[in-house]
């Protein structure tokens, strides 16, 4: 059975994502939670659905989730969620490349 893990970047990543949101939009901003609940758990099943990007770091993969893009890398039995960021943060900066 895949497990999945979450990196404490992208643990931080998600309560940054949680905190702009919801001063304005609490309801949104549990609504864009639960929708990166919901990939989490689809990439349980399908870890290979997202874009390779190897550019970056090898075997590193990327989702889409709406603004935000879910990077993450799954190794055997593990996705390990690397981080959760804007799509307009540079990301390459993310991994010293």
């Amino acid at each position: 059975m895949t497990t999945l893990r979450i990196t404490e970047p992208a643990r931080e990543d998600l309560l940054e994502i949680y905190q702009h949101i919801a001063p304005d939009n609490p309801a949104a901003a549990e609504r864009l939670l639960r929708t990166f609940q919901e990939k989490f758990e689809l990439l349980l099943k399908f870890p290979n659905i997202g874009r390779e990007r190897n550019e970056m770091i090898i075997n590193l993969r990327s989702l889409p989730v709406g603004k935000y893009i879910i990077l993450y890398q799954p190794s055997g039995e593990v996705v390990e969620i690397l981080r959760v960021r804007h799509g307009a943060t540079n990301l390459t900066e993310l991994f010293d490349i």
